[in-house]
């Protein structure tokens, strides 16, 4: 007899306007989970989703010219309502409030069906810290945001170090973290050797 298995359909890489993303938390992961998936995580850049975060959507600003000309806003108004979108006058027009992770994910969260879990893109570097010299790594189900570490001796070194740090998160938080290293070609930043390099590496 054969064994069943059964596949689950996640993005386990993307961004919002927490970082340099293009959309509201809550209308993003709104999407995924019609779309059927299974699970997500924002990975933020080096930052959970939490603590004050505003943006203007005044139209000369950004994203301020991306809210108004892809209707972000509106679209995000029509989906929770005026109620839940909060606006505030700013000292560059208008400001929308991107709403915390632990304020939405009840609004999606399911047993068995869909999981928002917390995670976050940490910036590591070496060297002269070009782009060419710098690793952009995941780690999930963190407790609290991993700080960029300071400059590595060398590739393997840097990516070596951001592991060892998720898993001590690990230990302090009594919880699981996984740890993966982020597109490697984006601009050729580690070689197949680095990676292999790095025995405790295990997810990419």
């Amino acid at each position: 007899m054969s064994e069943h298995l059964h596949w689950y359909k996640g993005n386990l890489h993307m961004h919002s306007f927490w970082s340099d993303g293009v959309g509201f938390p809550e209308v993003i992961a709104g999407w995924f989970k019609d779309q059927g998936y299974h699970f997500i995580a924002f990975t933020e850049h080096d930052r959970l989703q939490d603590g004050p975060c505003w943006i203007s959507t005044d139209p000369g600003s950004e994203p301020g010219s991306t809210i108004h000309r892809d209707g972000l806003l509106k679209q995000y108004l029509r989906s929770f309502g005026e109620d839940w979108v909060q606006r505030r006058t700013g000292d560059h027009g208008e400001e929308v409030r991107i709403r915390p992770l632990e304020e939405y994910r009840e609004r999606f969260e399911e047993p068995g069906r869909f999981l928002i879990m917390t995670g976050e893109e940490i910036s590591t570097t070496w060297g002269a810290a070009t782009p060419d010299e710098k690793h952009w790594i995941n780690a999930y189900n963190l407790e609290a945001a991993i700080p960029p570490p300071p400059p590595g001796p060398d590739s393997r070194g840097a990516i070596a170090t951001v592991v060892e740090i998720g898993a001590a998160s690990a230990g302090r938080s009594k919880r699981p973290v996984l740890v993966s290293v982020n597109h490697p070609n984006f601009s050729w930043n580690a070689t197949a050797e680095d990676l292999a390099a790095v025995e405790s590496l295990r997810f990419m």
